[in-house]
């Protein structure tokens, strides 16, 4: 088992990475003897992995209970954390109790916004099950729900008490799901790690057949570099803005076509836009623009969605969290392994960039 800390001072917690359920009493569930905990899990992780978590925290010595809501991002809202709250208060928990989020990346958004909003604050767990959520959204306290069409527009800082990664639990996952997940961890190696993106570059194979050995790699480096961004800038107020790298882009497809597109594949046509507009203003090097291209693509991953408006893109892309006094703060390539921040932009240049992917 590797463990990954984050250290944060008070709120400073560990990433626990095994290939199996076997350490989570022992870790993450640790300190809940006696007290309740809500597992919050989606229709379809379920049916895998409630029965296997539930018997952990029994081991535990803890009290568990269940909410299951429908799987999808459109019930990523607050109609469902209505119902989690109205089973948190049915059940009577109180603050020294937990909630945990057993899934991806949806699961730990809607499970972490309760947690920090029931009784303000209680305690919250991690337990992530998609590549997207062992590489990315279960780490650094992001936490909220989607609002009028909009994604992730309502929500707060939340850390978690502790995070455990089954590795394993990635092969249950659909084939589409699966390669979702790697629009992050191309982010997180485009935007801070070259050796990471030859390492998927030279892994292809490996990862498409979800070789344990090679995934728990990629996720370890993907926690250490999430959570050196997040212990420097907590709260976005600096360096963590580069983690968005394709996603001002990638939000805005995501929410334009109703949600049919998942996170990773949002993501990645954001990054493939993104580094258009890069290469434009000569910041990136064609070189480089196709190497994003190719690996995406090996990865099974969209780098164009035809059919969706650029003008409606343009003006959803406005809404974005990252817009300082009605300028938006773009996250741009200038080589494999490193960014740049800047809202000086020409506006005709990011909407040729958008008919080129759209």
């Amino acid at each position: 088992m590797q463990i990954v800390h984050v250290p944060l001072a008070e709120r400073s917690y560990d990433i626990y990475i095994n290939d199996n359920f076997k350490n989570l009493a022992g870790t993450a569930l640790n300190p809940y003897k006696n007290y309740k905990i809500m597992v919050v899990v989606d229709s379809n992780v379920d049916m895998f992995f409630s029965k296997k978590c539930i018997n952990e925290i029994e081991k535990a010595g803890a009290i568990p209970f269940k909410f299951v809501f429908f799987a999808g991002e459109e019930n990523k809202n607050l109609e469902t954390v209505n119902e989690i709250y109205k089973a948190c208060l049915k059940n009577k928990f109180e603050r020294g109790d937990a909630i945990l989020a057993l899934g991806g990346g949806v699961t730990g958004d809607i499970a972490g916004f309760v947690a920090a909003t029931y009784m303000r604050g209680i305690n919250f767990i991690q337990v992530p099950t998609s590549v997207l959520a062992q590489c990315d959204s279960s780490i650094g306290g992001k936490v909220g729900v989607d609002f009028e069409g909009v994604k992730n527009i309502i929500g707060c800082f939340y850390q978690p008490k502790s995070v455990y990664i089954n590795t394993s639990a990635l092969k249950t996952l659909p084939e589409r799901e699966y390669f979702s997940g790697f629009g992050e961890i191309v982010k997180h190696a485009i935007i801070k790690d070259e050796i990471l993106f030859e390492y998927l570059e030279n892994n292809i194979e490996a990862l498409c057949a979800r070789d344990t050995a090679i995934l728990s790699a990629v996720v370890e480096r993907n926690c250490k570099i999430k959570a050196e961004v997040v212990s420097i800038d907590e709260k976005e107020a600096g360096i963590r803005e580069m983690l968005n790298f394709g996603h001002t882009i990638g939000h805005a497809v995501e929410s334009e076509s109703d949600f049919l597109m998942l996170h990773g594949e949002c993501v990645s046509i954001g990054m493939v836009g993104i580094s258009n507009i890069a290469v434009r203003i000569g910041l990136l090097s064609v070189n480089d623009f196709d190497r994003i291209i190719k690996l995406l693509q090996k990865l099974k991953l969209p780098v164009i969605y035809k059919g969706l408006d650029p003008e409606e893109i343009y003006s959803l892309m406005q809404l974005d969290k990252k817009v300082k006094k009605g300028r938006i703060n773009y996250v741009v390539p200038v080589r494999i392994g490193e960014v740049r921040i800047t809202s000086d932009i020409d506006e005709n240049i990011i909407k040729e960039a958008l008919h080129d992917i759209l």
